[in-house]
C-alpha cells in the first residue's frame, strides 16, 4: 500500500485532523480580514466551519457505503481501485462498483452545476476586496480565486475521466482485459 493511501486511511480514522486544519485555515482567513479580531468569534467560526466540513465528508462516506452495500473498509479499497482504474473481479464487487460510480457521477454533476455560483461568489470577493482594500489586494484576491477555480476544474475533469473509464470498463464482461490508461 502506498504512503499516500495509508495517510488517507489514517485521516479517515482520525477526523479531528482535518477539523484542526480547516480550523487553522479559517482562523488565518478571519484574522487576515479583520486585523483586530474578536478571538472568541474567530475560534468559534473556525471550529464550526471545520466541524461542518468533517461531518459532511463522513455523511457522504457513510451514504456511499450504505448505497453500495459494503463496509467502509471495502469502500476505501473500492475508491483506490476507482482512482487507479482497476476493475473488481467478482460479480458482487463489480455491482457495488457500478453503484458507487453511478452515485459519484450524480454527485459530480451537482458539482458542475454549482460552478457558476462559485464563480459569482469569487467575483463578489474580488469586488469586496477592491471596495475595502484597493487594487493591490484585489489583484492578490483575484489571483487566489483564479488558482482555486483552476484547481476545482482540474479535480472535476480528473474525477470525470476516472468515472467514465470505470463505467466503460464495468460495461465489458468480467474477465475481458481493458485498457488501464
Amino acid at each position: 500500500m502506498s504512503p499516500v493511501r495509508r495517510a488517507l486511511i489514517w485521516l479517515k480514522d482520525h477526523p479531528w485532523v482535518p477539523l484542526a486544519l480547516v480550523w487553522c485555515v479559517v482562523l488565518f482567513v478571519l484574522i487576515a480580514i479583520d486585523l483586530k479580531p474578536d478571538w472568541l468569534r474567530v475560534g468559534i467560526m473556525g471550529g464550526l466551519s471545520g466541524g461542518f466540513g468533517v461531518v459532511a465528508v463522513q455523511r457522504a462516506t457513510r451514504a456511499d457505503s450504505r448505497t453500495a452495500g459494503v463496509p467502509s473498509s471495502q469502500l476505501a479499497r473500492m475508491e483506490g481501485q476507482l482512482k487507479e482504474g482497476r476493475v473488481p473481479e467478482g460479480d458482487e464487487e463489480r455491482e457495488a462498483m457500478r453503484v458507487l460510480v453511478t452515485r459519484r457521477s450524480a454527485r459530480l454533476q451537482r458539482r458542475y452545476r454549482v460552478l457558476p455560483v462559485y464563480a459569482l461568489v469569487c467575483v463578489g470577493f474580488c469586488v469586496l476586496a477592491y471596495l475595502s482594500y484597493g487594487a493591490l489586494i484585489t489583484l492578490a484576491v483575484a489571483a487566489l480565486v483564479l488558482a482555486l477555480f483552476a484547481i476545482e476544474l482540474r479535480e472535476l475533469r480528473q474525477a470525470r475521466r476516472c468515472l467514465d473509464r470505470m463505467h466503460l470498463a464495468l460495461s465489458e464482461p468480467a474477465g475481458t482485459p481493458s485498457d488501464p490508461a
